[in-house]
C-alpha cells in the first residue's frame, strides 16, 4: 500500500490481507461496499494520532486519498505441463521439454507472472511456438532477408548501442533498442548493450517474453480470446491490409492447435486482425 498526502504517513507500507464477506453491510463512513472491492484499513496508532481529543469523527485523515497497489504472488495453478509437452513436444526430445518448462516457471516467478486463466497460457504458448519455431530457434534469421539492422530506430531516450543489433531473439523475439533496455531493466540484465543474452539463456529469453507479453498489455485480450488483438499487438505486419497477412493463418492454426492441447474450442473466438 502506498500512502500520499499526509507527511507522517507518506511511504510504503505492507502487511496481510484479511478478507471477510461485507454482505451488503455499511461501512462505518456510511459507504456501501461489495465482495468484489478492496479495502484499507489504517491501524489505532496511525488513525488515532490524527484525532483530535478523542473525537474520530473529526479526523484530519478524512477525505484523503489512499493509493492501494495489490501484488499477487506468483501461483504455478494455471501453468500445465500437460499442455506445454502438447504444443512442444512433437518438436523437442523429453529432457530438453523439461529443462524448458523449468525455465518457463523460473522466469515467471521472477517477473510474478500468473495467467489469468487458461485461454491466455495458452495464447502465449501459441505465439511462442509461432515466433520460435516451437522453442528450436531463439535468434530471427535476419541475415537471409539482410535485415539484421532494421530494427536499430529508437522511440525513446536510449539509442542503440554502437556494433550491437536488436533483431528479434527469445520466446517473443524482442526488438528494438527501446524494448531491449526496458527488459534489461526489469530483469536487471544489459540488454541495450548486449542484447545476444536473450538468446544465451532459456530463462532469459522466456523472461522477455513475459515482460513483452504483461507489458504491452498483450495478456488482456489474450485472457478474454481475443488472438486477433494480441497478434494485433505482437507483430501487426501480419494484419489484413498489411503486406505480411499471408503469413497471419500459419499463426492462427498454431492457437488452434494449441487451444485444441488444453481441450478448448476456438468456435466463435476472434482469430484474425
Amino acid at each position: 500500500m502506498a500512502v500520499q498526502g499526509e507527511g507522517s504517513l507518506n511511504g510504503q507500507y505492507q502487511g496481510q490481507a484479511t478478507c471477510y464477506n461485507i454482505g451488503g453491510a455499511y461501512t462505518a463512513c456510511g459507504t456501501l461496499q461489495n465482495d468484489n472491492q478492496f479495502l484499507v484499513s489504517l491501524n489505532a496508532p496511525q488513525f488515532d494520532s490524527y484525532t483530535p481529543n478523542g473525537n474520530p469523527n473529526r479526523n484530519s485523515l478524512y477525505g484523503k486519498t489512499t493509493n492501494m497497489f495489490v501484488i499477487r504472488p506468483f501461483s504455478s495453478s494455471v501453468f500445465d505441463q500437460g499442455v506445454f509437452n502438447c504444443i512442444f513436444g512433437g518438436y523437442l526430445s523429453s529432457a530438453r521439454l523439461s529443462s524448458l518448462w523449468n525455465a518457463l516457471l523460473a522466469a515467471a516467478k521472477q517477473l510474478g507472472w500468473t495467467p489469468a486463466n487458461t485461454v491466455e497460457f495458452v495464447a502465449f504458448l501459441a505465439h511462442v511456438a509461432h515466433e520460435t519455431n516451437y522453442l528450436q530457434v531463439y535468434r530471427e534469421n535476419c541475415q537471409q532477408y539482410s535485415a539484421c539492422n532494421n530494427y536499430q530506430t529508437s522511440w525513446c531516450s536510449v539509442q542503440a548501442t554502437p556494433g550491437q543489433q536488436y533483431y528479434g531473439r527469445g520466446w517473443l523475439q524482442l526488438s528494438y533498442p527501446c524494448n531491449y533496455n526496458n527488459a534489461g531493466t526489469a530483469l536487471g540484465l544489459p540488454l541495450l548493450n548486449n542484447p545476444d543474452l536473450v538468446a544465451q539463456s532459456d530463462e532469459t529469453a522466456s523472461a522477455t517474453g513475459i515482460w513483452y507479453w504483461t507489458a504491452n498489455g498483450v495478456n488482456v485480450p489474450a485472457s478474454k480470446g481475443n488472438f486477433g488483438a494480441t497478434t494485433n499487438i505482437i507483430n501487426p505486419y501480419e494484419c489484413t491490409g498489411h503486406p505480411g497477412q499471408a503469413m497471419q493463418s500459419s499463426r492462427v492454426q498454431t492457437y488452434q492447435a494449441a487451444m485444441n492441447c488444453a481441450g478448448l474450442s476456438t468456435q466463435g473466438a476472434n482469430l484474425y486482425c
